[in-house]
């Protein structure tokens, strides 16, 4: 890569025009959505935080089901599709995400600690 191309992907970056690879943006869109199931689409989709947000919700007693659909890498964007037992699914995923961030704080916390 030249040094015109990063310069062109930094400023597109800041733009909003176009995401790098690596630190992109996710995006969610509610695609559909009932009393025990939501489908969201998620724009570049970041594995390093859906999967753990995937295994969170998996271990909610109360979510039926947890999945990542990926059709072509391209042409279409994945889509979480959650479904809870009662309830409705935007508490389940707020909760998962808030776990997950106690954890993270937690791992953070104890780094600072032993490593400094």
């Amino acid at each position: 890569m030249g040094g015109e191309e990063i310069g062109w992907r930094v400023e597109k970056f800041k733009e909003g025009v176009c995401y790098p690879a690596v630190g992109a943006l996710m995006e969610f869109m509610l695609v559909e959505k009932d009393k025990t199931e939501i489908k969201i689409e998620v724009a570049e989709a970041d594995n390093t935080l859906i999967q753990p947000l995937l295994v969170e919700l998996l271990a909610d007693k109360n979510v039926v089901t947890a999945q990542l659909f990926e059709r072509h890498p391209v042409l279409d964007k994945p889509i979480l599709a959650v479904t809870v037992k009662s309830g409705n699914p935007e508490t389940a995923i707020k909760k998962a995400a808030k776990n997950l961030i106690g954890q993270f704080q937690q791992a953070l916390d104890l780094f600072e600690k032993e490593i400094g």
